[in-house]
């Protein structure tokens, strides 16, 4: 689990991200998650996946990378970023 807030009825998921611009590097050096797996495939170098629970923390984590990286699962945690991707374009789209 990222950080400390565990919410109630919380379960543990998979949750499969994909880097953009060598961002992949630093999320190895410095991974958020510790337990996290790297996929063997050629083409998804820059795809890392972890088990863990969704919580605010793991939110602003995957947050702090901006548009180099991407929820590819699960569909809730995707859902969960499009709505503070909304919400953010209400501040800088007037």
């Amino acid at each position: 689990m990222v950080g400390a807030v565990r919410p109630k009825n919380a379960e543990i998921v998979k949750v499969f991200l994909c880097f953009y611009n060598g961002r992949e590097k630093y999320f190895k050096t410095k991974p958020f998650q510790p337990d996290y797996e790297v996929f063997f495939e050629e083409d998804k170098q820059d795809q890392v996946w972890f088990e863990t629970i969704i919580n605010k923390e793991l939110v602003q984590q995957i947050l702090s990378y901006g548009k180099d990286v991407e929820v590819l699962a699960p569909e809730n945690l995707k859902k969960e970023l499009k709505e503070h991707v909304d919400s953010l374009r209400k501040y800088y789209l007037k």
